[in-house]
């Protein structure tokens, strides 16, 4: 080859190659740049993202702190809204135990500031209430019951609840009942009323003159067989406009608070009043316009019911010794307890006898034929679950029922009290018919030993045991006086009862329960300088007063061994 043909060659070879080179340069600049873009538009997009983000977290910790803010201002009105009625409570009380500060009361003053009382203790039971439901709501744990109800007579007590408050104001309240609506309803009667009772006593609050208004109608019959109820509760009061009307259902909001502070409340009532009215399958809503009076509408659903509407001269007769020809055992801890409850019971004809616990429940059960038991939780001993447990061994529930009663209504509570053998549960407090419609309802109607022929117990010329007033207290039961009577004298001989400083220094829980337990056993066998002496100890423990316990512990020795002397004089076979 020619020295010109390499040459030629050796020129095509590097203009190939500059060729693919300058390729090659293109396309990494294309890549490069379409790198670039790619990183442009991420870059752009993430920029965008945070600034969403951003936003989002300004806009979520300004309704955070409002929130706060706005539970703050809830905490700080729930401590005025408790303390009001409180102070009434506690300010009346004093008057009327006062014996210097009532002598120159008349009854009618007395009687209105028991008035007073009866008036603050409801309100501030209602506001709880709402602080409890709220916390359900919260926590998702509202609970509703399905109960066949006379909607019609639901209605009038509502309104004559009412009335009073109405009239005060000089305003009208009306109803109506459309002729479609039944009389006899299936569903949560309590949280009706609740939500009732909420509409209508914002709308009378709300309302210095005219009228507020109550009507119920048919909204729709379902082809289930259910239908749905429309309720409006109708007032010409101050009304709202539409900013107040956005937050209304909002919780731990009210309008402002100017409207706290002048009317009072919590802003608790009407979001409990949503979830409810949701819950029964309706929903609520409001109409209003400021300066014109507001309606508030909501919706429930229901079932048909089968029962008749009773008529009225049976429901006055049944009002009248509702229980009498019962025979009810109450199982209750608590003295003021137990006397408020013999004095409802017993006031409408029932016979009536008492345990302190557990143990004695279960005793009584077992001598006696009773148509129910109420049983109370809570107590020293034995409680109501153990108690209940004793008693179903023996008895099924078709042949005792038995209905807890406590202030703890969670339905954990509620479920356990049903997975030991009870029959039902009632909530303290409680009214009167509460509880009159849980006896009725699960009384048994066997007939019962009515023996009204107790021994009469011996007159007792000492001075350490009234076995006459202990007697009493048991309602006759002698066997179970002489149960506790042996009980005593036997724990007293093994040493079980004895106490010293050096016992008390050792374990004081322990000790102080040993107190407690002597002291109810003391009651219980009439030894009521024991049970004196025993108090004064436990509060000297409690106080760590140590001359006083030296003292106390002395005086305790001697007087249990004069007591246990005694019970040792004591036949009791001629109990």
């Amino acid at each position: 080859m020619t020295d010109e043909a390499k040459w030629k060659r050796r020129l095509e070879r590097e203009r190939a190659a500059r060729k693919q080179a300058e390729e090659l340069l293109e396309q990494k600049s294309l890549e490069l740049w379409e790198a670039n873009e790619a990183l442009k538009s991420f870059s752009e997009d993430l920029q965008r993202t945070v600034d969403v983000r951003s936003v989002d977290l300004a806009q979520a910790l300004e309704k955070e702190m409002e929130a706060n803010k706005a539970k703050s201002e809830f905490v700080s009105m729930i401590s005025h809204e408790m303390r009001t009625p409180l102070n009434a409570i506690i300010g009346f009380s004093e008057v009327l135990t006062n014996e210097d500060r009532n002598a120159n009361l008349s009854k009618d003053q007395s009687q209105h500031y028991l008035e007073n009382i009866l008036t603050s203790s409801k309100g501030l039971l209602s506001l709880i209430n709402d602080i409890l439901d709220m916390a359900k709501i919260e926590a998702g744990k509202l609970e509703l019951e399905t109960l066949e109800f006379d909607h019609a007579k639901l209605i009038r007590q509502l309104l004559d609840t009412h009335t009073i408050a109405a009239r005060n104001k000089n305003l009208a309240l009306n109803v109506d009942i459309d002729e479609q609506v039944p009389s006899m309803l299936v569903g949560d009667p309590n949280r009706l009323a609740q939500v009732i009772n909420n509409l209508m006593s914002n709308a009378i609050k709300f309302t210095d003159q005219g009228s507020v208004s109550l009507s119920i109608s048919m909204d729709k019959k379902l082809d289930s067989g259910d239908f749905i109820l429309l309720y409006a509760v109708q007032d010409q009061g101050i009304g709202m406009n539409l900013a107040v009307m956005e937050t209304l259902f909002t919780p731990f909001t009210q309008a402002d608070n100017s409207m706290s502070r002048k009317y009072g409340g919590t802003g608790l009532g009407l979001t409990i009043s949503r979830q409810l009215c949701e819950a029964m399958g309706g929903k609520i809503w409001v109409e209003s316009s400021e300066g014109k009076g507001s309606t508030f509408f909501f919706k429930v659903r229901y079932s048909p019911a089968q029962q008749e509407v009773e008529c009225p001269q049976a429901a006055q007769n049944k009002r009248e010794n509702r229980l009498k020809g019962y025979y009810l055992l109450l199982v209750e801890d608590d003295l003021i307890n137990q006397e408020l409850a013999k004095y409802l019971i017993e006031s409408e004809g029932a016979k009536l006898d008492i345990a302190s616990n557990g143990f004695e429940a279960v005793d009584c059960v077992s001598k006696n034929q009773y148509h129910l038991v109420l049983m109370d939780l809570q107590m020293p001993v034995c409680d109501g679950y153990s108690a209940t447990l004793k008693i179903r061994e023996s008895f099924d529930p078709q042949q005792l029922a038995i209905v807890a009663m406590t202030a703890n209504a969670a339905i954990d509570v509620k479920a356990r009290c049903l997975e030991v053998g009870m029959t039902d549960f009632l909530t303290k407090p409680f009214v009167l018919e509460d509880l009159l419609q849980k006896i009725e309802e699960h009384s048994l109607k066997t007939s019962i030993g009515n023996d009204e022929s107790f021994a009469k117990p011996k007159s007792d010329t000492k001075n350490m045991i009234d076995a006459n007033a202990a007697l009493t207290a048991l309602h006759g039961n002698r066997h179970l006086y002489c149960r506790i009577l042996m009980q005593f004298q036997r724990c007293c001989e093994d040493g079980v009862y004895a106490l010293d400083q050096k016992r008390i220094e050792k374990d004081e829980m322990n000790s102080l329960r040993l107190i407690y337990t002597v002291k109810r056993l003391a009651g219980a066998i009439g030894a009521k300088n024991l049970e004196s002496l025993l108090n004064d100890l436990e509060a000297a423990i409690q106080t760590k007063c140590e001359s006083d316990i030296d003292r106390l512990i002395e005086e305790y020795s001697s007087v249990l061994a004069s007591v246990n002397a005694e019970i040792s004089g004591i036949d009791l076979s001629e109990i």
